[in-house]
């Protein structure tokens, strides 16, 4: 079968021929082809687009590729595009990231967390014997039953120092227990829970909160009612062994106590 192309005109076979789909069709053809040759020079940077007159409408944002890095214009100056940050092609991809966080959190955990201050006045070398202050009143006062108190003893005579029975004590030594409600806004937050025995997940410790009792021990001079070392140590209320937690630290906790003569731990 012929293409009709190949057809013989009307008026004869020596007569001249149209084109067969017209010269409105045939220019058509013609000018689709030149806008797109246009738009290849201008994206291999051959020539640049020519600016529109303001009367124009405003033409979509078309992108440069240039050096492997792809530039987003705009062919109108009265709508210029923003500029955008060029993001690092070496990055972490999210799954390494994951898998840090990860193992922070499970590596974050090395006991109760504590906290101790001395009085740089103080002169421990004139006390010798010390008398632990009865309970007080507070309903969360034997939260930890009596294993703070021992812990509290137990450290006492480790450094030196006598218990004062039936003479005036050197140091009077009181416990105190505050229960809070706290939330984990960041992560060193979200790691203090976790030592101190917490076990909700990050979000429900973020959205919901927890509860944390702060165990803080008080010495005094006896002679002169002036506190000399201030102690504390946290310890989630939903910890299981959360006594233990509250013994352990008080044994950390006070390993910033001067021994007896004043004789001070050596710094880690």
């Amino acid at each position: 079968m012929k293409d009709e192309r190949d057809t013989q005109c009307a008026d004869g076979p020596d007569a001249p021929c149209a084109p067969p789909y017209g010269i409105r069709g045939w220019g058509f053809g013609v000018r689709k082809d030149l806008r797109r040759l246009t738009s290849i020079a201008q994206r291999i940077d051959l020539f640049p687009p020519q600016p529109r007159t303001p009367t124009e409408p405003p033409s979509r944002h078309h992108s440069v590729r240039r050096a492997g890095v792809t530039a987003h214009t705009s062919s109108d100056p009265r709508y210029p595009l923003p500029e955008r940050r060029r993001v690092a092609r070496h990055c972490f991809p999210a799954h390494t990231l994951l898998l840090a966080l990860l193992c922070l959190t499970a590596c974050s955990t090395k006991g109760p967390p504590v906290k101790s201050e001395r009085d740089q006045f103080a002169n421990f070398t004139n006390y010798r014997t010390f008398a632990l202050l009865p309970p007080g009143r507070e309903p969360d006062a034997n939260l930890f039953g009596t294993r703070g108190r021992e812990a509290v003893n137990s450290q006492m005579l480790l450094k030196g120092y006598t218990p004062a029975d039936g003479v005036p004590a050197d140091l009077l030594i009181g416990m105190i227990v505050e229960v809070d409600e706290k939330f984990t806004d960041s992560l060193p937050k979200y790691f203090h829970y976790q030592d101190a025995g917490g076990d909700k997940s990050l979000f429900t410790a973020y959205a919901i909160g927890y509860e944390e009792a702060t165990l803080s021990v008080e010495i005094f001079d006896a002679r002169t009612q002036r506190r000399v070392w201030h102690g504390s140590t946290d310890v989630a209320l939903t910890a299981k062994h959360r006594a233990d937690l509250a013994a352990a630290g008080v044994d950390k906790m006070f390993k910033t106590f001067p021994a007896i003569g004043g004789i001070l731990p050596p710094e880690e």
